[in-house]
């Protein structure tokens, strides 16, 4: 019930919110953390490479189309 009310705009709902953050841990190794306001910022693990937040399957598709792991960095600058 309070879904159709939100989404019939009869009452207000809190705006949703995402980040994406990633660091290194002391050994080296990379994490990837989404966060998003729905779940109150519980940080969620990514540990399969890369992480897509927003309109996923645009991302997703350049990923797969684009993706090569043997790209120098000047390739991917151009890229970007």
């Amino acid at each position: 019930m309070l879904t159709q009310l939100v989404q019939a705009g009869q009452i207000a709902a809190r705006p949703e919110l995402a980040f994406i953050m990633s660091g290194y841990e002391d050994d080296g190794d990379a994490r990837l953390f989404s966060m998003i306001s729905p779940q109150d910022f519980s940080p969620m693990l990514h540990d399969y490479g890369f992480a897509v937040q927003g309109v996923a399957q645009y991302g997703l598709y350049l990923l797969n189309r684009l993706f090569q792991p043997d790209r120098t960095t000047d390739e991917l600058i151009a890229l970007a």
